[in-house]
C-alpha cells in the first residue's frame, strides 16, 4: 500500500498544460482537495465530478481517464475492488478510443494497476496479462511513475509465489537494469530484493552473494524497518545454507528486531521456527525447545504447527530416534488442514486429503522424510514404499501448479532423489513391475506433458481451455492459505476447477485422457507392444551408488543393481574416446578395455534374456550401445548382433504410438534442406557436397522437393516441414551440455530448441544429418534438451540424430544407406543396423572405429514407414487399369481399321 500512495502522489503532482479548458483545470484542482478526504467522501466527490465531466461533455480526454483511475482507486480502497476494475477497464478503453489525448505513460498506468487489483482477486492470468501490457506501452514513451520496473516487480514476486523462480529471476533482472537506467534508488532496492529471493530459491548463491551484499548496504540509508527485515532474514537463510549457523542466528535475530520495530508479527513468527531448525542443525536441543516455545505463543496457523513438529523430528532422526522421528512427523501431517488422524503408527493421510491440501510443500516434506525413515528398516519396507507411492501422487497434483519451464525442471532435478529411493526400495522388495513405474515417472514427464498437451490441445476450443487456465491458475494463486478464510477462499477455488475438470471429463474425453489421465502404462501393456516386432526394452536409472537396470520382452521381466563407481568411470572415458576422431593404436586398446567394461557391466547380466532389436530408455545422456565389445583386444561390437534405438521414456513411445499410426502425409514424401553456405555466420563453414547429397536421396523417393543454398531458409522449412513425410536437414548444429541451447542453422538464421513451433505434424521420420543433434544440457529428473528432443515433442514420433561430429562424407553416405533401406520398408533401427554394417565393410581402417559410424542413433518409434492407404493403392490400380483398357481398345481399334483397308 506504501508503493501505492507514493505513485499515487506522483500523479497528483501533475499540472494541467495551458493547453487545457479551464473546466478540464478545475477538475484537476478538485482531484487535489478529493484525495485529502476520507475513503468514503472520494467516492461519493468523485460520482459526483464524473456526472460533471459527462454534463460538460468531458469524457475522451486524459483528465476523464485520470478521474475514472482515482475514482478507482477510492472504490478500491473501500473494498470495492470489482467497481474499481470496471472503472479502470473503462479508463483504457477511452484511451485507446482516443489516443491523441490519452498519452502512452497514462495507459501504461492504468494496465498496471488494473493488474495490481486483479491480483488481489487471484485473477492471475488478467494480472500477468496487464503487468505486461504496462511494461511494454512504458518502455516506449518517459514514464515518469516509473511503471516498467514496478509492472517488473510485481510479475517478479508473482512467479515467486507459484514456485517460477526462472521467471521471476528474468523479471527481477530486468526491473533492476531499468532502476539502474532511471538512478531510481527506492525501487532498485525493491527489484534487487526479488532479484536474490528467487536467486536463492534457484539454490545460485555464488550469483546470489554479491547481490544480497549489495541489497543490505542500500537499506542502510533507503530501506524501513520492515525491508530490513525481510533482507536480514533472507542474509539468515544463506548463512543456513553456508553452515555458519552463529551468523545465521545473529542475522535472524536482527531481522526480528526490525519485525517487532515494524509490528510484524507473523514475520517474527516463520524466523522462530527458523531458529528451531537452525538449532537442531546445531544439536542445541534445549535452544530449539526454547525457539518452539516463542513461536508456538505467537500463532495458530497449522503450516507453522506443522513444521515445528517436522523439525522436531528431524533431531530425532539425528540421534537415530527413528520411534519418535516418526512419531513427530505423523504430528507434522496431523497439524496441517485436511482432517487427517492419525489411526496407526504407519497410516498416511489419503491422496483426496492431499489434493485438497494448499502449499502443498508441508505434506510433501514430512511425508519424504517419513519414506526415508521407513526405507531404513527391513520390517517397514513395504510402508516405505506406499508412502513413496503417495508422494508420487502429490508430485503429480504439484507439478502442474509451476507455469515455467525453467522451475518445472528445478523441481524434477529435486525429485530425481525421491525416485532413486523409492527404486531402491522397490529393488529391496523384490518389485521389478514397482521399478518400473518409478523409473517411467522419473523421467521425461514434462516431454509427456508436452505431447499429450499439444494432442489435446486440437481438440479442444478456445473458450473451453481458457476457461480451464483461468480455474487452474486460480487455484495456484489462493494455494498460500494461512487462516480459516484464505482456506475456504483455496477451497472454493480448488472445488470449482475440480468441477469444471470432471465437466472436461464427460464433454471432451480424448482432451481428459491426454491432459489429466497422467497414466504410466503396465509393464503387460509394454510387453504386449513389444510381442508385435519381438523387441526388448533395456530401461536403466542412474543412482548416486548403484545403477538399476530392467529388461522387458514378450518372455522376460528381469531387474538388476550395478555398482555405480566403476560404470560412471568407464561411461566417461567412453564417451569422451568416441567424439575424438584422431585415434592411435594405443586409443583402441584403451577404447577396447573400457567398451569391454561397459559390455560386462551393463549388458552381459541380460544378454541370454535379451531379443535382437533393442529399446534403449535412459533418463541421462544417451551412450552407443552399439559401440560396446565382447572383447577387450580385438572389435567385436554389439552392433553385429543387436539393432539399437533409443526413447525418452516408455510412456513417450506409447502415446507417440497410440496418437501416431503413420498414416500416409500429404506430398512431398521426401523434403531436403541444404543450406550449403552460411553468410550471416563466418565461423560456420560451407558444407561442400551436402546439396549433392540431398539430390541423391530426393532420388530414391516417388515424390520430393528440396532446397538448396539460399533457398534452404528457415520460412521455407517451418511452412514444408510438417507435411513431408520424410524430412532430412544437412547443415550445422549447435549443442553444449553445459549452456543447453541446441540450434540448427538455416541460409538465413538459426533455429534453437526453445522456437521449435507446437503445431500438427505428419512427418513420420525426421533425418538430422548435423552434428550434436541429440545433444544437449542433462536435467536429472528430466533427461536431455537436444534438437531431437525439441522435434519430437512437436509429435515426430522417429528422428535420426548424431551425438558427436561426424565427418559429412561419411554422414552423407550412410543416410544415403540408411534411406534406401527406409524407402524399402525396413524397421528404422534395422535400416540403421544394416547401414552402418555395410558402410564398414568397404570403409577404411581408422573409418570402421565406432566414432566414425556410431554417433548416428535413432530416437523413437523403429516401425517401418507406413505403405500408401489402400485406398489410394486402388485409385492407382483402377487407374492402371483403366488406362490398360484404353490403350488395349485403341489398339485393337486400330487393327480392325487397318484389316478393313487390306480387304
Amino acid at each position: 500500500m506504501k508503493l501505492f500512495l507514493l505513485i499515487l502522489l506522483f500523479i497528483l503532482s501533475f499540472i494541467p498544460s495551458k493547453g487545457q479548458t479551464s473546466f478540464s483545470s478545475k477538475v484537476w484542482n478538485r482531484f487535489y482537495e478529493l484525495v485529502q478526504l476520507p475513503i468514503d467522501q472520494q467516492v461519493d466527490g468523485f460520482k459526483k465530478l464524473q456526472h460533471e465531466c459527462i454534463k460538460q461533455n468531458l469524457t475522451n480526454d486524459s483528465t476523464y481517464t485520470n478521474l475514472l483511475f482515482l475514482y478507482a482507486t477510492a472504490q478500491f480502497d473501500s473494498n470495492k475492488i470489482d467497481t474499481a476494475i470496471s472503472l479502470l477497464k473503462e479508463s483504457i478503453q477511452i484511451s485507446k478510443n482516443n489516443p491523441s489525448k490519452n498519452p502512452i505513460p497514462y495507459l501504461s498506468k492504468y494496465h498496471f494497476y488494473l493488474g495490481y487489483y486483479q491480483s488481489q482477486i487471484s485473477k492471475f492470468e488478467s494480472a500477468v496479462s496487464n503487468y505486461h501490457i504496462a511494461y511494454d506501452l512504458g518502455v516506449k514513451k518517459y514514464n515518469k511513475w516509473g511503471i516498467p520496473s514496478l509492472a517488473c516487480q510485481q510479475l517478479s514476486h508473482l512467479y515467486y509465489e507459484i514456485g517460477d523462480y526462472k521467471l521471476g529471476l528474468k523479471y527481477a533482472t530486468l526491473g533492476v537494469q531499468l532502476d539502474e537506467k532511471n538512478q531510481d534508488v527506492n525501487q532498485f532496492i525493491n527489484n534487487l530484493y526479488e532479484q536474490c529471493i528467487n536467486l536463492h530459491a534457484l539454490d545460485l548463491h555464488i550469483d546470489l552473494q554479491p547481490k544480497l551484499d549489495s541489497l543490505l548496504s542500500f537499506s542502510e540509508l533507503y530501506a524501513d524497518p520492515f525491508k530490513k527485515g525481510l533482507f536480514y532474514t533472507l542474509l539468515a537463510k544463506v548463512e543456513t545454507n553456508n553452515k555458519e549457523y552463529e551468523k545465521a542466528e545473529k542475522a535472524f535475530l536482527q531481522a526480528n528486531e526490525f519485525f517487532h520495530q515494524s509490528n510484524e508479527q507473523e514475520y517474527s513468527v516463520m524466523n522462530y521456527v527458523a531458529l528451531q531448525y537452525l538449532s537442531i542443525l546445531r544439536q542445541d536441543y534445549s535452544k530449539s525447545l526454547y525457539y518452539e516455545k516463542l513461536a508456538t505463543s505467537k500463532t495458530e496457523i497449522p503450516f507453522i504447527k506443522s513444521v515445528l513438529f517436522a523439525n522436531k523430528s528431524l533431531y530425532f532422526k539425528q540421534i537415530h530416534d527413528y520411534g519418535n522421528a516418526l512419531k513427530y512427523i505423523d504430528q507434522s501431517l496431523k497439524a496441517l488442514p485436511i482432517d487427517f488422524s492419525i489411526q496407526s503408527k504407519n497410516n498416511n493421510p489419503s491422496a483426496e486429503q492431499l489434493r485438497k491440501l494448499p502449499q502443498k510443500e508441508y505434506a510433501f516434506n514430512a511425508l519424504f522424510e517419513k519414506a526415508e525413515i521407513l526405507s531404513l528398516n527391513r520390517n517397514t519396507w513395504q510402508q516405505s514404499l506406499e508412502t513413496y507411492t503417495l508422494l508420487d501422487s502429490l508430485v503429480d497434483l504439484m507439478r502442474w501448479q509451476h507455469q515455467d519451464i525453467g522451475s518445472k525442471l528445478f523441481w524434477r532435478e529435486k525429485l530425481n532423489s525421491l525416485y532413486e529411493k523409492a527404486i531402491e526400495t522397490c529393488f529391496n522388495l523384490n518389485k521389478p513391475e514397482m521399478v518400473f513405474f518409478f523409473m517411467e515417472k522419473s523421467r521425461s514427464a514434462l516431454l509427456v506433458d508436452q505431447l499429450n498437451h499439444n494432442m489435446a490441445n486440437f481438440s479442444l476450443p478456445l473458450n473451453v481451455a481458457n476457461k480451464e487456465t483461468a480455474l487452474r491458475l486460480e487455484v495456484i494463486r489462493n494455494q498460500y492459505a494461512n487462516n480459516k478464510q484464505e482456506l475456504a477462499d483455496y477451497l472454493q477455488a480448488r472445488s470449482k476447477f475440480d468441477d469444471y475438470v470432471n465437466y472436461l471429463e464427460q464433454n471432451y474425453p480424448q482432451y481428459y485422457e491426454l491432459k489429466y489421465g497422467n497414466k504410466v502404462p503396465s509393464v503387460s501393456e509394454v510387453k504386449q507392444y513389444l510381442s508385435k516386432n519381438k523387441q526388448s526394452i533395456y530401461s536403466y536409472f542412474e543412482g548416486k551408488n548403484y545403477l538399476y537396470a530392467l529388461l522387458i520382452n514378450e518372455k522376460t521381466l528381469s531387474l538388476k543393481k550395478i555398482p555405480s563407481n566403476s560404470y560412471q568411470k568407464n561411461k566417461l572415458d567412453f564417451s569422451t574416446m568416441l567424439a575424438n576422431s584422431n585415434w592411435s593404436k594405443s586409443d583402441l586398446n584403451q577404447f577396447l578395455s573400457c567398451a569391454n567394461n561397459l559390455y560386462e557391466l551393463v549388458w552381459k547380466p541380460f544378454e541370454k534374456e535379451a531379443t535382437s532389436r533393442i529399446i534403449i530408455s535412459t533418463s541421462g545422456n544417451i551412450i552407443p550401445f552399439a559401440a560396446f565389445s565382447t572383447s577387450n583386444n580385438k572389435p567385436d561390437y554389439l552392433l553385429n548382433k543387436y539393432a539399437f534405438s533409443y526413447i525418452y521414456s516408455a510412456r513417450a513411445l506409447l502415446a507417440q504410438s497410440n496418437q501416431n499410426s503413420k498414416q500416409s502425409s500429404k506430398k512431398p514424401e521426401f523434403l531436403g534442406i541444404a543450406p550449403v553456405n552460411f553468410p550471416y555466420n563466418q565461423s560456420l563453414i560451407s558444407l561442400n557436397g551436402s546439396a549433392q547429397a540431398i539430390e541423391n536421396n530426393a532420388n530414391l523417393f516417388h515424390s520430393s522437393k528440396t532446397f538448396l543454398e539460399n533457398e534452404a531458409n528457415l520460412s521455407n522449412f517451418e511452412i514444408y516441414w510438417p507435411q513431408a513425410k520424410v524430412v532430412q536437414i544437412i547443415s550445422h548444429a549447435y549443442a553444449d551440455s553445459e549452456l543447453g541451447k541446441p540450434t540448427i542453422y538455416f541460409a538465413d538464421e538459426g533455429l534453437s530448441l526453445e522456437n521449435i513451433k507446437t503445431q500438427e505434424v505428419q512427418t513420420q521420420l525426421l533425418m538430422l544429418s548435423a552434428c550434436r543433434t541429440g545433444i544437449g544440457k542433462d536435467y536429472k529428473g528430466e533427461g536431455v534438451f537436444s534438437l531431437s528432443r525439441g522435434f519430437f515433442g512437436t509429435g515426430v514420433p522417429s528422428i535420426y540424430s548424431t551425438l558427436w561430429d561426424i565427418l559429412d562424407v561419411d554422414a552423407y553416405a550412410i543416410s544415403n544407406m540408411i534411406l534406401a533401406l527406409v524407402k524399402s520398408k525396413v524397421p528404422l533401427d534395422i535400416a540403421l543396423q544394416k547401414a552402418q554394417i555395410e558402410w564398414m565393410k568397404d570403409a577404411d581402417q581408422n573409418k570402421q572405429l565406432p566414432h566414425a559410424w556410431a554417433g548416428i542413433i535413432l530416437l523413437g518409434d523403429s516401425a517401418p514407414l507406413s505403405e500408401e492407404s489402400n485406398f489410394k493403392i486402388w485409385i492407382y490400380f483402377a487407374f492402371a487399369v483403366g488406362l490398360l483398357i484404353i490403350i488395349g481398345t485403341y489398339i485393337g481399334l486400330r487393327s480392325r481399321k487397318k484389316r478393313k483397308l487390306n480387304h
